[in-house]
């Protein structure tokens, strides 16, 4: 969950990390994500989000806790 273990990495002689060139990548469209999101909860339904990433099932890619509504 979260970012709290990532590392560095040398990208087109820069030292960056691995989170802010991910972040990169995804803002400048260098790899479909289609399908990347798997499951999508509203914010309210966060225990049910949880109980799903705990019961890990093969589908199960990334998860959204939903703040939009």
């Amino acid at each position: 969950m979260g970012i709290d273990a990532h590392g560095m990495e040398e990208y087109e002689g820069r030292r960056v990390s691995t989170f802010n060139l991910a972040q990169e990548f995804i803002r400048d469209r260098k790899y479909k994500l289609d399908g990347f999101i798997t499951h999508r909860f509203k914010l309210e339904d966060y225990k049910k989000a949880f109980k799903l990433m705990m019961d890990n099932p093969p589908d199960l890619v990334k998860i959204v806790l939903d703040c939009r509504e």
